[in-house]
């Protein structure tokens, strides 16, 4: 299991050969929930969002979760 550098960025060349091999490996699936793991901010994961936002815009059937983005109140 990987977990992305959010330092880094999505655009970071590690981050984007994640989602190039979701890409050319439809077999794989990803786990877009639990932003605590990966936050360096902390609540509300703003930091976090765009990586979950990226893999579910490029590969909706390949992501189980919860939503990406704020609560809806």
């Amino acid at each position: 299991m990987g977990t992305p550098n959010v330092r880094k960025g999505v655009d970071d060349p590690e981050n984007q050969r994640f989602l190039r091999m979701l890409g050319n490996h439809r077999n794989i699936w990803s786990k877009v929930t639990c932003p605590e793991r990966m936050t360096v901010a902390g609540a509300p994961y703003d930091d976090v969002v765009p990586f979950g936002r990226a893999l579910v815009e490029r590969f909706p059937d390949a992501c189980c979760g919860a939503p990406i983005g704020p609560t809806p109140t």
